[in-house]
């Protein structure tokens, strides 16, 4: 990540992944770079760093069903098939 910026996902999807059901989601700090982030079992890491655009589709074209986790943030993130999928 940026280095001077922070972002926060809800904790179920890392206690999800010591279950082995991994997730990807997209998200973007104040720079503005956004982030491709998938969960794994030793936790979140970043897949693809690059503008809003391009890792939105890179997370669109991510196989697996959407989802919104249920919290104060209302967290978008899609439940992956199988082990973390590394887009190309």
């Amino acid at each position: 990540m940026c280095g001077k910026h922070d972002y926060a996902y809800p904790m179920v999807l890392l206690e999800e992944a010591l279950r082995g059901r991994f997730y990807a989601f997209a998200t973007a700090c104040e720079c503005p770079r956004a982030y491709l982030i998938q969960t794994e079992i030793d936790g979140a890491h970043c897949k693809g760093a690059g503008d809003f655009e391009g890792i939105s589709q890179m997370y669109e074209d991510l196989p697996g069903d959407e989802l919104i986790i249920s919290d104060e943030m209302g967290f978008v993130c899609k439940r992956m098939l199988g082990e973390p999928v590394v887009p190309d």
